[in-house]
């Protein structure tokens, strides 16, 4: 398959995501996924859209911050997907598909979960919902509150919904419950990869290994060293910093 594109009205398409970051993470989420009985008494009801296109678009609304109806074509419609994303809540396979990227990301690139940061904001919820509130910075106007914890780089790793009235200091044990939780999932997974992934990432050349969390920063401390040291004339040898 090819990587995942955006295309305007004037038929120009961009990149959204590679394939080859994508792939083994959409191939590990569908296996996932539980079987689906089809109880349509006559079994004559229209085709029902495979479960790849509708990830594939949700990818693309979570990475380009669209609507569904902009995302939407005649190959997925907005309703299909917000049904298929509903189902996959309910069959509670969403959060291993929140699993599979972070531990996919941290095998990549490496989260720094030894400088952590924790904050709270304000968002709007114009159609309100259960976790939507009275702001009270904004003329008791529906908001949303997410009370959330960023890596070292400021990459977001746990986020917690609430009232917008609801105190920050109030939603931090839970917060913090939920890295806790995060943490030991992603222990568990680099102890016990997928299948899926060792399958699309092992073709012609030996499985790699999960490198320790020691390991990965002592290779970030390492670049990060490599970048700041000037040469002899005085010019930097990598990225300037700052």
């Amino acid at each position: 398959m090819e990587s995942l594109t955006l295309c305007d009205s004037s038929g120009e398409c961009v990149s959204v995501v590679p394939e080859s970051i994508i792939g083994p993470i959409r191939q590990e989420f569908l296996a996932s996924l539980p079987e689906r009985e089809d109880r349509h008494p006559l079994g004559c009801h229209n085709p029902r859209i495979p479960d790849g296109v509708a990830f594939d678009k949700i990818i693309v609304a979570l990475v380009s911050g669209m609507g569904y109806e902009r995302v939407a074509d005649v190959s997925c419609s907005a309703t299909t997907i917000r049904r298929r994303r509903d189902e996959w809540i309910a069959a509670e396979v969403a959060g291993l598909l929140v699993l599979a990227v972070f531990a996919a990301y941290d095998r990549m690139v490496g989260l720094e979960l030894e400088s952590l940061s924790a904050d709270g904001c304000i968002t709007k919820a114009p159609s309100g919902g259960e976790c939507a509130g009275k702001s009270p910075v904004d003329r008791g106007k529906q908001r949303l509150k997410r009370s959330q914890i960023t890596d070292g780089y400021g990459i977001p790793v746990v986020t917690v919904p609430a009232k917008a009235n609801t105190r920050d200091h109030t939603l931090l044990p839970e917060t913090l419950r939920e890295f806790t939780t995060l943490t030991e999932r992603l222990d568990q997974a680099h102890t016990n990869r997928s299948s899926a992934w060792t399958q699309a990432t092992t073709t012609a050349r030996s499985t790699p290994t999960w490198p320790s969390a020691a390991s990965r920063r002592r290779s970030r401390n390492a670049v990060r060293k490599r970048r700041s040291r000037p040469t002899d004339d005085g010019c930097w040898n990598g990225r300037t910093p700052g």
